[in-house]
């Protein structure tokens, strides 16, 4: 298994966003179930990443199947074509007992004014997950290469 991975002040970026949202949804919430933040911040994928990207953006956080993401859309470039490569960090999930399918959209514009958000490098690498921990190792900084 692979991970992408973001800088450090793009995690902490990101780490701010997931508080503020997991916050809003939490105070509007029977306590029955509650969010509750996932870690690590990485998106994890099972392909050979390719070597040119053009550009990584991070789109406006969504909530789906009960959980909280954040999506990745990449762009790369191979043979003259661009390819587009989506993937997903997961960064919250809903706890408890939930008797019906549940609805969540962020109506915060102080968020949705961040996205989409433009990020120029970034690390992937192997990733070893058990239980509760995880490893990254055979890492490699990968820089957008925008298209002149």
């Amino acid at each position: 298994m692979f991970a992408f991975v973001p800088g450090k002040d793009v995690l902490l970026f990101l780490a701010k966003i997931q508080k503020k949202i997991i916050s809003v949804f939490n105070s509007n919430r029977p306590a029955k179930f509650f969010a509750a933040p996932v870690f690590p911040l990485w998106a994890f994928f099972d392909f050979a990443f390719p070597e040119k990207i053009i550009s990584c953006e991070f789109l406006e956080p969504v909530f789906k199947d009960e959980k909280f993401i954040f999506p990745v859309k990449i762009i790369s470039l191979k043979d003259e074509k661009e390819k587009l490569i989506n993937l997903e960090i997961v960064f919250g999930k809903i706890l408890g007992e939930i008797k019906s399918s549940l609805e969540f959209h962020l109506d915060s514009d102080e968020i949705k004014n961040c996205f989409p958000y433009k990020i120029r490098v970034f690390k992937i690498g192997n990733v070893l997950v058990q239980d509760n921990n995880w490893q990254l190792f055979d890492e490699k900084w990968c820089k957008c290469q925008p298209l002149s």
